[in-house]
């Protein structure tokens, strides 16, 4: 008889939330802890079986003090926080802007301090081609309801734009040094 064989990730987060109770304690000391977990924490708060698995050693691993044995039950609480925290986030993604991170492969949504971030990247080896794309992309974002806040540049990559590019009115209005510029955004926060 074939068993699916039984998973836990408990060993990678325990010694870690061992290290950090024994390190001295504060008020919000188990979100902090937490936090350390924010790409990890779905093994252990996913309904599956790995994450029941994951909670159950993880509480049973610490059992040889209650107060450690708290602290534990408190990390996973604010794991599971910081999960619906997210999930509401995400629902506050109108379908729109969802639709248009997802039709971009170099496109995904972070949640940073609490906010969502749209992270779009641009290559930055071809501004001929780019530099139309970046443009109707952000012509779409603003029709999907979206805004730009930030754009991250780098400055010095040694293309130069062919000047043909700005006669197709997008560009227009847009000094030279200003557009070459523009042609070598690369992640782009919106």
């Amino acid at each position: 008889m074939d068993l699916i064989p039984r998973t836990s990730y408990a060993k990678d987060f325990f010694d870690l939330i061992k290290s950090r109770f024994e390190s001295g304690r504060y008020n919000g000391d188990t979100m902090d802890c937490a936090d350390m977990f924010r790409n990890d924490e779905w093994k252990v708060v996913d309904d599956a079986d790995y994450g029941e698995n994951t909670r159950t050693d993880l509480i049973a691993m610490a059992c040889h003090n209650p107060e450690f044995q708290r602290f534990v039950e408190a990390v996973i609480e604010s794991m599971e926080y910081n999960k619906k925290s997210e999930d509401k986030i995400s629902m506050k993604l109108s379908k729109e802007l969802q639709q248009w991170v997802d039709i971009d492969d170099a496109c995904h949504v972070e949640t940073i301090k609490g906010r969502h971030i749209i992270v779009s990247y641009h290559d930055t080896s071809n501004p001929e081609l780019e530099l139309p794309f970046i443009i109707n992309r952000i012509k779409s974002l603003y029709a999907a309801g979206g805004a730009v806040e930030t754009i991250h540049v780098i400055p010095e990559t040694g293309l130069k734009l062919d000047r043909s590019i700005t006669d197709h009115g997008d560009c227009q209005g847009i000094p030279d040094d200003k557009l070459a510029t523009k042609c070598n955004t690369t992640n782009s926060t919106l």
